[in-house]
């Protein structure tokens, strides 16, 4: 079930923003929103800043998910140190959050975070 359509993979823009998610997880680093933006070339300004990486992130996330692995997502975090919009919204759609209380949302967080580094970490 493809939950997000196809829009960057296979893009030097999906290249360059996995890389640096897979060598941020690798490192047991976290990456910031507006990190991600400035790989995708996207002005700090532009008005679909968040709407584009948002997407960005989904789809790596979504091919994480279809392979098995963590959401690589979980390390990219917002200006605030909270996980960035629309990554509950997708772990809900894939099933791996059943419930959509604050409680629960960041305990999952936690636990896909932790994923990650376990699976890509050295």
């Amino acid at each position: 079930m493809i939950v997000v359509p196809d829009k960057y993979v296979d893009t030097p823009d999906y290249t360059r923003v996995y890389k640096r998610l897979l060598e941020a997880a690798r490192e047991g680093e976290v990456v910031f929103y507006l990190d991600v933006a400035k790989i995708m070339g996207i002005a700090m300004t532009a008005a679909d800043l968040k709407r584009e990486v948002a997407h960005m992130l989904a789809e790596i996330s979504q091919s994480e998910h279809y392979q098995g692995r963590p959401m690589l997502s979980a390390i990219v975090m917002s200006s605030k140190n909270a996980p960035v919009a629309g990554f509950f919204e997708l772990a809900h759609h894939f099933g791996k959050l059943k419930m959509r209380t604050p409680e629960a949302e960041m305990r999952f967080w936690e636990e896909e975070k932790a994923a990650v580094y376990e699976r890509w970490g050295k």
